[in-house]
């Protein structure tokens, strides 16, 4: 990182970085400053669906969450947008078709909800059961859910959810 006149900016390793993370015009970056040059960065799509979430020190191929801001048309649908690379690495590999149970992290749980790859960019949570975990978790707009994957066996992905309003 360079500064000057109160600027900052990447420089060293920044070509390798955006190569590394297939990064494209539309991608937003988040950079948290740790000290030491160190920082924790989050990478998002242009949709708003986080692919990265990388912290000093954490391999992302150890990675077994991924986080979503819940948009409109999530909730119009009976559809949730997952990043690919979260469905080849941690649920179905190169299955077309997965079925996950969502657990909350304050209990409940919603088993049979389907996941599966929508295109080479996305995989997507969907059908009645996913309706239904939205539905009674009263999931609204801007509402940020982390996905985490607890149970490999069985796919099971405890969800933490933190209302855009902020009273949780």
């Amino acid at each position: 990182m360079v500064s000057d006149d109160g600027k900052l900016w990447l420089q060293k390793g920044w070509p390798e970085f955006h190569e590394h993370y297939c990064l494209k015009f539309g991608h937003l970056l988040i950079f948290k400053h740790l000290g030491n040059s160190k920082f924790h960065v989050r990478i998002f799509d242009p949709g708003y669906i986080e692919l990265y979430n990388l912290q000093p020190e954490k391999e992302i191929e150890n990675k077994r969450s991924f986080t979503v801001t819940v948009r409109y048309a999530y909730l119009r649908s009976s559809m949730l947008y997952v990043p690919v690379r979260f469905y080849r690495r941690c649920l179905g590999g190169y299955k077309k078709n997965v079925r996950c149970v969502l657990q909350m992290a304050q209990g409940g749980s919603w088993g049979g909800v389907n996941c599966r790859v929508v295109n080479k960019s996305r995989a997507g949570l969907y059908g009645q059961n996913w309706k239904k975990f939205s539905d009674e978790n009263h999931l609204g707009l801007g509402d940020v859910c982390v996905f985490e994957l607890i149970n490999d066996v069985e796919n099971v992905m405890k969800v933490t959810i933190s209302l855009a309003c902020g009273d949780e």
